[in-house]
């Protein structure tokens, strides 16, 4: 659930107040009541159980009504999740977010770290493709051991190739961790936000270098 434009939200919490946030409605409770979190308790629950239910692995390949196969690739950030998906019929993975495992460390991830990761990753999807999206930091993501820049709209700023182009430190060592894996043919690699020519062609030289 994504809350998003509660005016004065940052001026009515404070630290330790309990608040819900209700994706459904698009509200945000702020010190609710016991009614408010016994309904809010249950409902989770019940979506929960729904969760769990559904949880069962779908055959492969993923059949329409009227015939047509389908190939479904995950969209996953870690190992945990890429069994899961695999376990539930993925025919590979269409996205890695490294951004998300580089989010999850309290420190610089090292190429051996991120490469054991995606090959990990590889081994679960042995045979089927797996796309490593080179890190997306900026805008809403950031990360504590990397300094960023004030933007007025870093949504739209430095992010992404950008982002990786501004340090070319980080792109080289996450090119690193790739490439230890290219005898795995289905590994490929998708570049983040791409604007310019200038951006796709800088980061091939990086590349092929």
């Amino acid at each position: 659930p994504v809350i998003m434009r509660v005016p004065g939200v940052s001026a009515l919490v404070r630290p330790d107040d309990l608040v819900i946030a209700d994706g459904y409605e698009g509200k945000i409770i702020i010190h609710p009541t016991e009614s408010d979190s016994r309904f809010h308790r249950t409902r989770a629950e019940r979506l929960m159980a729904q969760a769990a239910a559904a949880q069962q692995p779908s055959p492969r390949p993923f059949t329409t009504a009227d015939g047509l196969n389908l190939r479904i690739l995950a969209n996953v950030s870690n190992i945990a999740q890429a069994r899961d998906a695999h376990r539930l019929g993925a025919c590979g993975v269409g996205l890695m977010r490294t951004e998300l495992f580089y989010m999850a460390q309290d420190h610089m991830p090292s190429v051996e770290d991120e490469s054991a990761m995606i090959e990990q990753v590889a081994q679960i999807f042995a045979g089927l493709p797996v796309t490593v999206r080179l890190l997306d930091l900026g805008a809403d993501k950031s990360v504590p051991y990397i300094a960023f820049a004030e933007e007025e709209n870093p949504q739209l700023g430095c992010r992404g190739m950008r982002f990786l182009l501004n340090h070319p430190w980080l792109l080289k060592k996450q090119i690193q961790s790739v490439l230890r894996l290219v005898a795995r043919p289905r590994v490929r690699v998708l570049l983040p936000f791409i604007t310019l020519v200038e951006e796709l062609e800088e980061a091939l030289e990086i590349i092929e270098r």
